[in-house]
């Protein structure tokens, strides 16, 4: 895991013939005998040379994630060699802050795939870069936004994003779960043949919400909600604080933003089927 120290501390694990294994802490990760040192490091791991032992990928807070090249055994690892930023055909890997990686095949084409939430421009978004064949000059394709698969909307919030994907109810399509700064969770739900072929978002909706009134300029706020029964609608500032909720029902609803200062905030609904997220900008 990473620290605040910019190290990477190692814990190992151990079967005590329990329901709950042991982890032992082994101090941290080194590189030619002093401890691996990154910015805010992210640490994943993934065979980045393909020779069949695990390497290490490291998403740092400048938006740069590095390669260490494992030169050990899978029970001896080493990272002597140095380590160096991640490439693809546009040029080094640069995603601006805060870069949270994680090694998984999102488009089901049996190429592990990398994505990476990071922090931009005040708001933070989930990076996908698609794993290319084995025989290729770069491990992925550039990054590409996800997006929400109620429609070509970029998946975004107004903190860093820290992103894992799997498959959450067992129906053999990935899902996507994304933490944000603040200490909220927020749920993406795969479905069969999901992704594009560039693996740029899930299989789309019709969306699940209209604003009627972007940007606001007299204060109310318009929206029309096209998902059935009671949905629960959130508004959140760039910094991802909470400045309005509450209870809605399908048909047209209005909300008051007399109060919010001019910007760009986050309208984040959740019903029946789904989340969906759009933006509005508040002009006074």
């Amino acid at each position: 895991m990473g620290t605040d120290s910019y190290k990477i501390a190692l814990y190992t694990g151990s079967d005590a013939g329990d329901s709950v294994p042991l982890l032992s802490s082994e101090g941290y990760l080194q590189s030619n005998g002093t401890p691996i040192s990154i910015t805010e490091p992210s640490p994943c791991i993934y065979d980045y040379d393909k020779d069949g032992i695990d390497d290490l990928l490291v998403g740092s807070g400048g938006g740069k994630i590095y390669v260490f090249i494992n030169t050990g055994t899978p029970e001896n690892y080493s990272y002597n060699e140095g380590y160096f930023p991640l490439e693809t055909t546009d040029g080094v890997v640069d995603l601006g802050y805060d870069a949270i990686p994680q090694a998984v095949d999102l488009n089901g084409d049996m190429q592990v795939d990398l994505i990476v939430g990071y922090f931009i421009s005040d708001e933070g978004h989930t990076a996908f870069l698609e794993g290319n064949e084995p025989d290729s000059m770069f491990n992925f394709a550039p990054p590409v936004d996800l997006c929400s698969y109620w429609g070509d909307s970029t998946i975004t919030f107004g903190s860093p994003m820290y992103p894992f994907a799997g498959d959450i109810n067992s129906d053999g399509s990935v899902d996507l779960v994304s933490g944000e700064y603040f200490g909220e969770m927020f749920l993406f739900m795969g479905e069969p043949g999901a992704g594009t072929s560039a693996g740029s978002h899930f299989q789309e909706r019709e969306p699940a919400f209209t604003v009627l009134s972007n940007p606001v300029i007299d204060a109310t706020l318009q929206i029309q909600v096209e998902a059935a029964g009671i949905s629960h609608l959130t508004i959140f500032d760039c910094s991802g604080r909470k400045i309005a909720e509450e209870q809605v029902g399908a048909g047209n609803t209005s909300m008051d933003m007399t109060n919010p200062p001019s910007g760009v905030y986050t309208i984040v609904l959740n019903s029946s089927g789904g989340m969906s997220s759009q933006r509005v900008t508040i002009l006074k």
